[in-house]
């Protein structure tokens, strides 16, 4: 917090000098007289074309900066979703994630850093995280950051085999999903999420066919590892309760080849070092 403090001031002098200096060029641009043709006095024109290039210098810093700090975001996530280093990815995004805020920005933040330990299998850590949002749906911003942290609530608690937990959190999800407005493009992860989350409880209830069918479509379709690895994840449990060994020993192979240091890849590599 003290750093990004500072950097804001810093900000704010750098533009306040910038624009007193632009304010004094136009000035002298417009001639050192007592009075402007307006008759206002040369400073009160400084003063006004200062305001003015201070309130525009500042909005650009202002744009920068938020540019930065997305694409900082963004960059931090490709460790997660790409490179599925979930440890790697906690180090580093413990100093930009916003703890002390409601902004929309903040909570998807929380949610973002939640994920990493979700995807490194400390559930409860997670759990914690995702229970620190709490907002009211009175808006289309916050609706989606509640369907996001009902969508991992459901799937952390069905990794936990708490079924009853996890539909709770499904049904929370659903409820202010189904009042989403269908223009807005966040209704289209609404209904993917809502998809994926009610096959994974097909699987629980013993409807596999379907299910099935389900993630070996998504598993074309997903366009990050961290998905993809989980789809995988998602095929064994199916295969290991149908009793199919070789699909078994190949999901496992695939989830421990490319799902690098996620929970699911050290627990895949465990199991087929123990096959061995």
């Amino acid at each position: 917090m003290i750093m990004k403090f500072k950097k804001s001031r810093l900000f704010f002098i750098i533009g306040l000098i910038i624009a007193l200096v632009i304010a004094a060029a136009i000035a002298v641009i417009i001639g050192i007289t007592k009075y402007t043709l307006l008759n206002i006095p040369v400073f009160g024109v400084q003063c006004c074309f200062a305001i003015l290039s201070f309130v525009i210098i500042m909005l650009i810093v202002c744009s920068y900066a938020n540019k930065k700090a997305y694409d900082q975001h963004n960059d931090l996530l490709k460790i997660l979703d790409n490179e599925c280093d979930p440890e790697k990815f906690l180090s580093l995004y413990k100093d930009v994630v916003n703890n002390n805020s409601n902004s929309f920005t903040a909570m998807v933040s929380r949610c973002n850093y939640a994920a990493g330990y979700f995807g490194n299998g400390e559930f409860d850590e997670a759990i914690k995280i995702y229970n620190t949002i709490d907002i009211k749906p009175s808006n289309p911003q916050n609706q989606s950051v509640i369907i996001l942290k009902e969508y991992n609530l459901t799937l952390i608690y069905l990794f936990k085999n708490e079924l009853d937990k996890a539909k709770k959190h499904y049904e929370e999800l659903k409820k202010i999903g189904d009042e989403f407005d269908k223009d807005i493009p966040f209704y289209e992860n609404y209904v993917g999420m809502s998809k994926l989350l009610t096959n994974r409880i097909r699987v629980f209830e013993g409807d596999y066919k379907g299910a099935k069918e389900y993630f070996k479509n998504q598993q074309e379709e997903c366009p990050d590892n961290f998905q993809k690895v989980l789809n995988k994840y998602y095929l064994y449990e199916i295969y290991s309760k149908e009793g199919k060994e070789n699909k078994v020993n190949e999901t496992l192979k695939f989830i421990a080849d490319n799902g690098n240091n996620l929970y699911v890849a050290k627990k895949a590599k465990e199991l087929l070092k123990n096959k061995i």
